[in-house]
């Protein structure tokens, strides 16, 4: 057993919010071999049944809303109502869909043979079996978890590695998933850092990793190794064009919210505006006050709250070196 451990500290104020335990190698194997045996009884749980279950975790979702939302307050920074709308409803309705469609999905799909009328053929879809979840701090609540309800909708068993700067929220949304029926052995969450998560490389099935590029070609490269299925989703560089004949106001209400929703921290975050000069003058004039206007603020609950801090001092180290070196170059 690993006695290290991660403290997690609030990106608002810095203070100490909680502490969990890294997972060994060992620990996930462990936690690997649990969820395997309890994923052989899953996979005959009738779908229906599965589909009833992820239900009632859907609900257990909006039923504990203001809980979540103060959690991922305390640690990954959001404000409430960004937490209420990108997590617990986005997540919500994700689980949602999937449980109300999956019978469809998951049923056979005919394969037409124009030589052979006299035949058919079927895709069945099986389970696959052990579907590792890594997820990062930007999302925490949602990317860690839309993938795990879908992967166990689908009968399989998951383990999550979620972030080291937001690992607490995983533990309640474990919570969550075993209140609503979901059987304990078979949803398990180890935390840790990179060594952790490349155990849960070497233990499951099929990945499912959201992170930075870095960190993905390792990760696909492992999992080309072992021959296992990978799903990578890694940062980007969206920009957003801005025509001659672009609606400005409405415009100007993109960029501000494309831009600084979750303190841009989002993948697919505008990170670039590309304006056509003859309306530029006219677009900051109206995307200049608005940004301006935004508040930040310690307070979970204030109104005027609508922008949060970055998550960890490494993620504000490297903004800094950015704006640094674009004035240096010249920016204003």
């Amino acid at each position: 057993m690993n006695n290290d451990t991660i403290s997690v500290h609030s990106p608002v104020d810095g203070t100490t919010v909680g502490t969990v335990p890294v997972a060994s190698r060992s620990d996930v194997e462990q936690a690997a071999s649990r969820a395997r045996a309890a994923q052989h009884a899953w996979s005959k749980v009738p779908l229906q049944e599965r589909c009833a279950i992820l239900h009632r975790v859907k609900n257990g979702l909006l039923e504990q809303a203001d809980e979540i939302c103060e959690q991922l307050n305390a640690e990954q920074g959001k404000p409430h109502l960004e937490a209420l709308l990108h997590e617990v409803m986005n997540l919500s309705g994700l689980i949602d869909y999937f449980a109300s469609n999956a019978e469809r999905i998951l049923s056979p799909q005919p394969i037409p043979l124009h030589l052979f009328k006299h035949r058919a053929s079927y895709i069945h879809w099986q389970p696959r079996g052990l579907i590792g979840v890594i997820g990062p701090w930007n999302f925490p609540m949602m990317i860690c978890n839309g993938p795990a309800a879908v992967a166990l909708l689908a009968g399989n068993g998951v383990i999550i590695k979620p972030s080291e700067y937001t690992p607490l929220i995983q533990d309640l949304a474990r919570d969550i998933f075993i209140r609503g029926g979901v059987p304990e052995d078979l949803i398990q969450v180890v935390h840790g850092r990179g060594e952790t998560g490349e155990a849960v490389v070497d233990n499951v099935d099929m990945i499912e990793f959201t992170g930075s590029v870095a960190t993905g070609r390792k990760i696909a490269a492992r999992c080309g190794e072992r021959l296992i299925p990978c799903v990578a989703e890694l940062g980007g560089k969206a920009p957003a064009l801005v025509l001659d004949d672009a609606n400005l106001d409405r415009t100007a209400a993109a960029l501000a919210w494309g831009a600084y929703a979750n303190c841009g921290q989002v993948c697919a975050s505008v990170e670039r505006a590309l304006v056509h000069r003859s309306v530029l003058p006219a677009l900051l004039d109206k995307l200049l006050p608005r940004v301006r206007a935004l508040h930040t603020g310690p307070s979970v609950h204030a109104d005027q709250l609508q922008m949060g801090p970055l998550n960890n001092q490494r993620q504000m180290d490297h903004v800094q070196r950015m704006v640094d070196d674009a004035v240096q170059k010249g920016a204003k």
